[in-house]
């Protein structure tokens, strides 16, 4: 199925926090997705979304909590707590080999 509407919608991109290893390249990324309504609709949020990304696949009981709290003092706490949660994706088939 296509949703050919959703080539229209552009989806910003804001890097919030990242973390660098010692040869200056990042060990972890944390981006958020914000979209306001359209003024018809009325004033609020019709999307958003985080992606947590990681060089690092192993320590996540460690490396989650660690993003999410770094996510927190950025003031996006209640993003967190609106009852959606977060969600880790099943990467284990990744091309990669991660």
């Amino acid at each position: 199925m296509e949703f050919a509407f959703l080539e229209k919608i552009q989806f910003p991109n804001t890097v919030i926090d990242y973390e660098e290893n010692t040869e200056g390249e990042y060990d972890w990324v944390i981006e958020f997705q914000c979209i306001q309504a359209p003024a018809w609709m009325g004033e609020r949020i019709s999307f958003y979304a985080f992606n947590f990304y990681s060089r690092k696949f192993k320590n996540v009981d460690e490396l989650i909590p660690l993003m999410e709290a770094r996510a927190r003092a950025r003031g996006l706490g209640p993003f967190i707590d609106d009852g959606r949660d977060l969600a880790i994706i099943d990467h284990s088939d990744c091309q990669y080999g991660h």
